[in-house]
């Protein structure tokens, strides 16, 4: 078969043997095959605290939970990435983790999860690994124990099991289709040539958004733990909503293109492909990663995860940092030299990271700032909605010095996980200004002594964090500025804050909030830097 020559699909279901054949070639050219897909740290050396073992007889499907501390598993496992939602299906409690180890009745699992079974022993394998069967939903303690162990369940799984399509567990996996549907639109063209032969050509039409209409469009895309799931595995089958889709380090693929997906089909996708993003890591050499330098392939693709995660949504807001635990964990696993995570940010590349402004189309959006308390106001994390980062290689001077960043965590084993609270202190150029929103709710800031006050937020962009904030007294904390060689007029950009008050009154260090992002450039970046003033101040 040659490469991306479109195939006929002859089987009516996604779960159907002929589908699961495609797979299995997927499955074993990768295993022996792919070297990328196979290095030391793909190699199963890790189990999960729990798995369900399944086994299948005349009799019909057994499935039961194996606690693989007293019973260790004798084969690989499969994971299973779903979208919660929905009935609630069956999951494990305290109350019932003694007869789940006894058995677990496959009527009573939801059409996902009876489909995640038949595909895992079909395909020749008896251990699978999925959340709300594997993680005691009723106790606080195993389920943060658990969650900052996804890096290590995702990695290690033999590959994911990736329900795409369903909405909710209800639905399952199995996708009906009409092959003249879902397959390509072949034309033949003939001609006739200066001798007597004529000649003629197939052309094969594929619609150029084939890989979004299969995932970047689906259901599942559009939640945060899946995002993380899909970064951390190594392989990935994906149950769309018309056919299969394999993704690995290596090969992206459908039934239709199993031998590699079109690669205009790939280019024209919506958003970024997880895999894709995380491709820069493991391709560029170890000491890349030794500082975490701004601008380097590490920090690049940390921030466009970031980006791309906080436009996923979360059931339980609260999880917006331990949903990315997982993917944290990993990329502080390529580091060399020691690099903090602090709450959604590094400690090396801070103060380039506090540049983040809330990112939508629509600019009054009030109610971002979570409510209740889940990250420092300096963290992405502070707000529900979805940020990028305004940064680029022209900022190419530090006008602001991190001193130190403490940070409360709820689980001290896990430091990639959810925080109680966050203080970051910091050295640099302050100026005290006044702000106020305009008929189109934009954040206009101006200088209190000024003889034309309303003159410089003509000079300066600003974008708010929550438009619920109290307009008034604020300052400007500038960050990052730029050299006159690589831009046509000097920039700013630094963090607008208000002052609040001191937790600890015997403390002569000014605490601060932040409310919101500035770029200062011309006469505005003057006009800033002259009236302000190097001060140590501390942020929460």
């Amino acid at each position: 078969m040659k490469k991306h020559s479109p195939v006929v699909l002859s089987a009516d279901s996604t779960t159907s043997t002929a589908s699961l054949k495609v797979v299995r070639c997927w499955l074993d050219r990768c295993l022996e095959s792919h070297k990328s897909c196979n290095s030391a740290g793909a190699k199963q050396q890790w189990y999960p605290s729990r798995l369900l073992r399944l086994d299948r007889s005349s009799a019909g499907v057994t499935v039961r939970l194996q606690e693989c501390d007293k019973e260790p598993p004798t084969g690989p496992y499969v994971s299973l990435s779903h979208r919660w939602g929905g009935a609630k299906p069956m999951m494990l409690r305290t109350d019932n983790l003694s007869s789940m180890t006894v058995g677990v009745q496959f009527e009573d699992l939801s059409k996902t999860f009876q489909d995640a079974v038949d595909v895992t022993l079909n395909l020749g394998y008896h251990y699978l690994w999925i959340d709300s069967l594997c993680i005691i939903q009723d106790s606080k303690e195993d389920w943060l124990r658990e969650a900052s162990l996804m890096k290590e369940v995702y990695q290690n799984a033999l590959f994911t099991i990736s329900a795409a399509n369903p909405r909710a567990p209800e639905e399952g996996l199995s996708s009906v289709r009409h092959s003249e549907v879902v397959g390509s639109l072949v034309h033949s063209v003939r001609w006739d040539t200066n001798s007597s032969e004529k000649r003629s050509v197939r052309i094969t039409m594929e619609p150029a958004d084939l890989w979004a209409t299969l995932l970047s469009r689906a259901p599942i895309t559009k939640r945060a733990w899946i995002l993380q799931e899909r970064i951390l595995s190594h392989r990935i089958l994906h149950f769309a909503s018309s056919q299969l889709a394999w993704e690995c380090d290596e090969l992206e693929a459908c039934e239709l293109y199993p031998a590699g997906i079109l690669v205009g089909a790939l280019e024209n996708r919506v958003g970024m492909a997880p895999r894709s993003i995380l491709k820069p890591i493991p391709d560029a050499p170890s000491s890349a990663h030794s500082d975490g330098a701004l601008g380097s392939a590490w920090h690049r693709a940390w921030l466009a995860v970031v980006e791309q995660y906080t436009r996923c949504s979360l059931s339980e807001p609260s999880d917006k940092l331990i949903a990315l635990s997982g993917v944290a964990n990993y990329y502080q696993a390529q580091l060399v030299d020691d690099n903090r995570y602090l709450a959604g940010l590094w400690q090396k590349t801070f103060v380039e990271e506090l540049a983040w402004m809330r990112w939508s189309g629509s600019y009054y959006m009030a109610g971002c700032r979570a409510k209740e308390y889940r990250a420092p106001s300096w963290s992405w994390a502070a707000i529900d909605y979805p940020v990028k980062f305004v940064w680029h290689r022209a900022y190419d001077r530090a006008l602001a010095k991190l001193i130190d960043v403490q940070t409360n965590l709820i689980d001290p084993a896990n430091k990639t996980g959810g925080v109680r609270a966050g203080t970051a202190i910091l050295r640099g150029k302050l100026t005290e200004v006044y702000w106020e929103r305009d008929a189109m709710h934009h954040l206009d800031i101006w200088l209190p002594d000024a003889d034309e006050p309303r003159e410089l937020h003509r000079r300066i962009a600003s974008w708010p964090d929550d438009n619920d904030d109290t307009p008034g007294k604020a300052y400007c904390l500038m960050l990052l500025q730029s050299s006159k060689q690589l831009e046509k007029a000097d920039k700013i950009v630094g963090i607008v804050m208000a002052e609040v008050e001191q937790p600890d009154p015997s403390q002569s260090l000014r605490h601060f909030r932040r409310v919101g992002l500035f770029t200062a450039f011309a006469d505005g970046v003057t006009k800033l830097l002259s009236r302000s003033q190097e001060a140590t101040i501390a942020i929460v």
